[in-house]
């Protein structure tokens, strides 16, 4: 089959250079491994931000308590809440795939790769042909030095996101915008919430006054904050994850 387009990644920068495409009239594919919409529709913004809707919606009951209202906590099911955030994520994904439908873009599922500069192959057997080609592979996550991850024990944002039970407890190494996210999510359902850093503040990309802000608002909230500081692993089993901190303040707060 040949094309004018072809785009290998379906996410944001994906669907939606293929629709400007189609609209300019370019016969286009779009090859798409994975679900339609990408990692941050799938699993990154669009579920995340549902998660943080949900947290907040349940951390206003001691507001409600506040004002003499009796709320029984007894029936909580943290899978309602993972069950709400995926609805909404593919839920955005059939409208990504009716919106290509609609173009008139062809979707292919399959895992692409480039045979040339003018050819793909997917699922190492299909060769598409085109004049040109177009990455929007999107990304992954990635493991650090002793920390691999199992998406068991060792989460990326991928396995935080598809947490069906919370546990009790929780480090996150690395305080940027995805740390800082599943930081308030997880306190807000109950968790004990430990954020290590190792730079000396949160939010090391961020405007710094925002950062100091939220740093004030999140111990208020009871999550621990390490800034300025290492860790590693010094004993794992099934049940738990001890961990060594090099703290490099002395004076933490």
């Amino acid at each position: 089959m040949k094309y004018d387009l072809i785009v290998i990644g379906s996410g944001p920068g994906g669907y939606v250079a293929a629709i400007r495409a189609s609209q300019l009239g370019l016969k286009t594919a779009v090859i798409e491994k994975g679900k339609v919409g990408g990692v941050c529709l799938n699993i990154g913004c669009i579920p995340s931000k549902a998660l943080i809707h949900q947290a907040e919606t349940f951390s206003r009951i001691n507001e409600l308590e506040y004002m003499g209202l009796k709320v029984d906590r007894s029936g909580f099911n943290y899978k309602k809440v993972f069950e709400k955030s995926r609805k909404a994520a593919d839920t955005l994904s059939r409208g990504v795939q009716y919106l290509l439908k609609k173009n008139s873009i062809d979707l292919i599922i399959g895992e692409g790769k480039l045979k040339s500069k003018n050819e793909v192959i997917v699922n190492d057997k299909d060769i598409y042909s085109a004049k040109y080609i177009l990455l929007a592979t999107g990304s992954k996550p990635k493991s650090i030095p002793g920390f691999e991850i199992d998406e068991e024990q060792i989460l990326s944002s991928n396995g935080a996101l598809m947490l069906e039970k919370l546990p009790e407890s929780i480090a996150i190494i690395g305080s940027g915008v995805i740390g800082i996210e599943f930081g308030y999510i997880m306190n807000a359902f109950g968790v004990n919430v430990h954020i290590i850093e190792i730079l000396d503040r949160i939010l090391p990309t961020e405007d710094l006054e925002i950062a100091e802000f939220l740093e004030k608002m999140y111990r208020k909230r009871k999550i621990n904050i390490y800034k300025s500081t290492k860790s590693k692993i010094i004993k794992k089993n099934e049940n738990s994850i001890i961990l060594e901190l090099d703290n490099n303040e002395k004076n933490q707060e």
